[in-house]
């Protein structure tokens, strides 16, 4: 209610007023009283709409999430790996997506007690937990330090024994027993990480190796073998 008015007489009173404006009148009072109010309604409708259609009506299901540490990928690449995966491991690439984040960099060489460390690795385990990362792409002071993360699972619980066999014979598998600590020998089956540098994969040029650890959160489904063989095809 306006002046002890209801809202049908305000409205009546409004339309009468507009009327009886010329219309240079009614433009000055168009954007004294309404122009802003339009314009925060229209900026409001698109950006709802926009969500909407972006992520409820055409949105697409990650069908893996990956994160890339401590490693310095180009975004051209990183936009390769979110917009290809998909079609290449024949998902509708309208109606499927893959995710991968980077830009992530935790240094290992700290102690466990320095907060910097410890907030980024509990951010990772908070993701991983969610379900948010299937596999990481990381370089040798991460594939050292993620050793005791209990985040990793061994790529032979998701691989076949043939595959394995294949990428054994370009010499891409990293062993359990010739990398992590004994003392975690019983948490990982025989292969720890896959060697992509041995894959051709060459991402970041200021460095030689790029190691794919598998997630404890990674489904047990033929992307783990198509994640591979997405890299080992990169830049064929």
């Amino acid at each position: 209610m306006v002046d002890g008015k209801n809202f049908k007489e305000t409205v009546e009173e409004e339309k009468l007023k507009w009327k009886e404006m010329s219309f240079k009148k009614k433009l000055i009072y168009f954007k004294d009283y309404y122009m802003w109010w339009t314009i925060l309604i229209v900026v409001g409708l698109v950006c709802f709409f926009t969500w909407l259609f972006g992520h409820v009506i055409f949105a697409k299901k990650p069908v893996v999430k990956g994160m890339c540490i401590n490693l310095y990928m180009e975004y051209e690449d990183a936009n390769r790996i979110r917009d290809e995966y998909p079609e290449f491991a024949g998902y509708d690439p309208k109606k499927y997506s893959s995710e991968f984040a980077i830009d992530e960099f935790i240094d290992f060489s700290l102690s466990h007690e320095k907060y910097s460390q410890y907030d980024e690795m509990m951010a990772i385990y908070a993701q991983v937990v969610g379900g948010n990362i299937y596999y990481f792409l990381v370089e040798d002071t991460t594939l050292y330090g993620m050793t005791d993360s209990g985040l990793i699972v061994s790529p032979d619980e998701l691989l076949s024994k043939e595959f394995l066999d294949e990428l054994a014979s370009k010499d891409a598998l990293i062993y359990t027993k010739d990398f992590v600590p004994e003392e975690l020998w019983s948490e990982y089956s025989e292969v720890y990480a896959i060697d992509l540098g041995k894959l051709g994969f060459d991402a970041d040029k200021e460095n030689d190796n790029y190691y794919l650890l598998f997630s404890v959160a990674m489904p047990h489904d033929d992307n783990a073998e198509n994640i591979i063989r997405f890299y080992d095809q990169f830049y064929n």
